[in-house]
């Protein structure tokens, strides 16, 4: 769940459970003033009635018609009077004569004792219908209160979340298209402490990865340089040997040698390429020919690589991208020759430039997709092949990279493939 969904979902029902405490307070709390008016006047008439009649100016018993108050007057014995509360009220409801109908009625029941030591019962009913019309008043006025409220709230909450949440997004954003390769400084100016400090600590982290970076950049360019020249001066040493008078276990063992020196170059080379690449070496690009680079490159390797017997499949329609030249030609002779060394004999290779897409697929030697999460790190072997250097693909990973285009990995009918697109 995002944080801003569950920020919200919180203030939600925290605002729910409150405005819902307080509305059925507040509801409770105004009935309860209605009741204590009606009962007040409830009081001050039974305060009259009884007044008049302990002055003996009405009779024992009397019943009102209903139209308004209506009262009971009757007398009781002094155990009855003792068995009940002195004044009680409740509601009920009462026959309206006039209406011939019943409504619902406040009543106070009390009970009093004149001079000669005789006990009255009073009861007094007073109609509450209107009381009842305004109850659902209030609490339809209450509901909608409550829900405009909750919206207001919400609304104003998510407004404020927005607004201050804004430099937090802004940095991880920021975050997400963050590139060692094309660092773009962090522009999140805020008021807010946190934020200021967030962005401080991201910052200061990232100097620190990017210097660490350089330095390691530069001890690969630095070190693969120096060991050209020794690896030439010896390869070289080696053809000059191999001119003497030498048997042919020792012209064995100095191809062995050779071999091993080549790879070695070979290696060296990727590695000082790959340093060039992340330095930013190969600025200038064009819309290059792909398919031009192929037919320069192909031949070459089907000759090199004849001995395994490989059926090509070339499909060859229209392909340009917005790459260095130099990078082009790196990348188009790496997809193939990947390719080639992981084919089994008598295996088959699927070139296809169609659209501006670029890809080259091989048949699978042991039927199983390569692990996508490593197979572009620098020496990585998928297999013990010999002939694989293990920085092929890294080269070509951080070619589409400086040339920002999307390299993906297929595993298909048995086939691995490698597209390329802008």
């Amino acid at each position: 769940m995002k944080l801003k969904n569950r920020f919200l979902l919180f203030i939600s029902i925290a605002l729910s459970l409150i405005l819902s405490v307080w509305a059925i307070l507040f509801y409770y709390s105004i009935l309860e003033e209605v009741y204590d008016e009606v009962d007040d006047q409830l009081d001050n008439y039974a305060q009259l009635i009884m007044s008049d009649f302990l002055s003996d100016s009405m009779s024992d018993f009397y019943s009102g018609d209903g139209s308004n108050n209506t009262f009971e007057l009757y007398e009781i014995s002094p155990e009855m009077a003792k068995s009940r509360p002195k004044i009680k009220y409740y509601e009920s409801m009462i026959y309206i004569n006039s209406k011939h109908e019943t409504e619902p009625a406040r009543v106070l029941d009390t009970y009093f004792c004149n001079a000669e030591n005789r006990y009255f019962a009073l009861k007094i009913y007073t109609p509450i219908i209107e009381t009842h019309d305004l109850r659902e008043s209030i609490l339809i006025w209450m509901i909608m209160l409550y829900v405009t409220l909750l919206i207001v709230l919400i609304v104003i909450n998510t407004i404020v979340y927005h607004v201050s949440m804004h430099p937090f997004y802004k940095f991880l954003n920021w975050m997400k298209n963050y590139d060692i390769l094309h660092p773009i400084p962090l522009d999140n100016k805020t008021s807010v402490i946190e934020f200021k400090e967030l962005n401080d600590t991201a910052n200061g982290t990232l100097q620190r990865i990017d210097k660490v970076y350089q330095s390691q950049k530069m001890f690969i360019a630095n070190a693969s340089h120096e060991m050209q020249t020794p690896l030439a001066v010896a390869i070289n040493n080696l053809d000059s040997l191999v001119q003497t008078d030498l048997t042919e276990n020792q012209l064995s063992y100095i191809a062995n040698i050779n071999k091993t020196l080549m790879r070695a170059s070979a290696v060296n080379k990727s590695l000082l390429l790959l340093a060039k690449i992340e330095g930013n070496v190969f600025i200038e690009q064009s819309n290059v020919d792909i398919i031009e680079i192929i037919n320069s490159v192909l031949p070459n390797l089907k000759d090199i690589y004849s001995s395994k017997k490989i059926t090509y499949s070339v499909d060859l329609s229209q392909c340009t991208l917005n790459i260095n030249a130099d990078l082009a030609s790196v990348l188009v002779t790496n997809l193939i020759k990947n390719a080639i060394v992981y084919s089994p004999i008598n295996g088959e290779i699927k070139i296809i430039c169609r659209e501006n897409i670029f890809s080259v697929s091989n048949k699978s030697i042991d039927d199983k997709p390569l692990d996508e999460k490593n197979i572009f790190i620098p020496f990585y072997k998928s297999t013990d092949n010999v002939n694989s250097s293990g920085i092929g693909l890294a080269l070509v990973k951080a070619i589409c990279d400086k040339s920002r285009l999307k390299i993906e990995y297929l595993f298909e009918q048995n086939f691995h493939s490698f597209k390329i697109s802008d």
